[in-house]
């Protein structure tokens, strides 16, 4: 706290603040940035007081102006205000439809009625095992296909073994082939031609845990341009709290508030509690690990209900809930997991 607020000339007492308010470490950081935003802008509030009487006085004003966008740019803190219900009336955009970035699947797509929303934060939660990465990774590259930059944030992989599941993918060859190089001519070829066709997509690829980290590379990857960003998964995210459901509430928040603040649609991967491990029938919304926030701040939760094995196997989710239109969906796709590959079920590849 102490450093975050110090290049703004102030010294807060966190240990007094911590034993009179006797909060915990979401609401502390929240108040953090409350303290340090309303410093800011009182800051640009005294320049703009200074540009004033410098005008009158007839003192030319360039100085000013560049001290003032320095503050506005490095702390992107422009003053909010509220909108007149008159003003919102007239805005152009109220009757526009909502823009929505598909996901790559027209199946999935068609459930979500049109498909992700940008500035939302979508959970894909399911048991071990039981094909999260396997559909995230998918995602990452059909939405790149389809045009919409993407960013996958991959924790349990490295990056390279990602790039090898999307490369068996695309060359619809299986990763073990890959991974030991055991390739025939026709599958070099096949290799060779996926890979031409991989980088040829506005996809990136990282593999930094720290939530600090995230934040900033989301921020700035929203600022070059990327669209979608698919983060696997929750429980790798190096992030405090006093225990797991303290933590899992941070990163609830903080992912919710990084999705609306950067604009891209944010794909969290999470695993289910044990409970939603041996449930017959699949997970449900209550059975996301740790903490019910998640359920409250997520736009919408894609629930991995069953992988069937089989040549192919089926991979079947449920839209429990979108906030943006009716859920509860079945969407299946068929899969060839030692492929590291999924196809809408209703579009059969060979």
């Amino acid at each position: 706290a102490a450093d975050v607020l110090r290049p703004h000339g102030l010294e807060p007492e966190v240990d007094r603040f911590f034993d009179e308010h006797g909060c915990d470490t979401p609401n502390f950081e929240k108040h953090l940035r409350l303290v340090e935003d309303a410093h800011v802008r009182r800051k640009a509030w005294e320049k703009t007081q200074d540009l004033r009487q410098s005008l009158v006085e007839g003192n030319g004003w360039p100085g000013f102006v560049r001290e003032l966008t320095a503050i506005a740019v490095s702390h992107d803190c422009a003053a909010p205000a509220p909108i007149g219900i008159v003003q919102a009336l007239a805005d152009p955009a109220l009757l526009h439809p909502l823009l929505r970035l598909t996901s790559g699947f027209h199946n999935l797509d068609e459930a979500l009625y049109g498909g992700l929303m940008p500035g939302g934060l979508y959970v894909l939660a399911g048991s071990t095992s039981k094909g999260k990465s396997l559909l995230g990774v998918n995602l990452a590259r059909r939405m790149a296909e389809a045009g919409v930059p993407t960013l996958l944030i991959t924790l349990e992989d490295p990056p390279l073994q990602a790039l090898r599941k999307m490369l068996a993918a695309a060359a619809q060859i299986p990763l073990w082939a890959i991974q030991s190089l055991a390739l025939t001519a026709e599958q070099s070829a096949a290799v060779k031609m996926a890979g031409a066709s991989l980088a040829s997509l506005p996809l990136a690829l990282a593999d930094m845990a720290g939530l600090e980290e995230i934040e900033a590379l989301v921020e700035a990857s929203a600022r070059r341009g990327t669209r979608a960003v698919i983060l696997d998964q929750m429980s790798w995210i190096a992030a405090p709290g006093r225990d797991s459901f303290e933590r899992a509430a941070l990163l609830s928040r903080r992912m919710k508030e990084l999705a609306k603040r950067s604009g891209a649609v944010l794909v969290l991967l999470c695993q289910v509690n044990r409970a939603g491990c041996q449930r017959e029938d699949g997970p449900e919304l209550f059975d996301l690990r740790d903490s019910g926030t998640l359920e409250q701040d997520a736009d919408g939760v894609l629930l991995i209900k069953s992988l069937v094995d089989g040549w192919p196997g089926v991979l079947t989710i449920d839209v429990a809930k979108h906030r943006h239109s009716p859920s509860s969906k079945i969407v299946r796709f068929f899969s060839w997991p030692s492929q590291a590959r999924l196809a809408p079920e209703s579009a059969m590849e060979p």
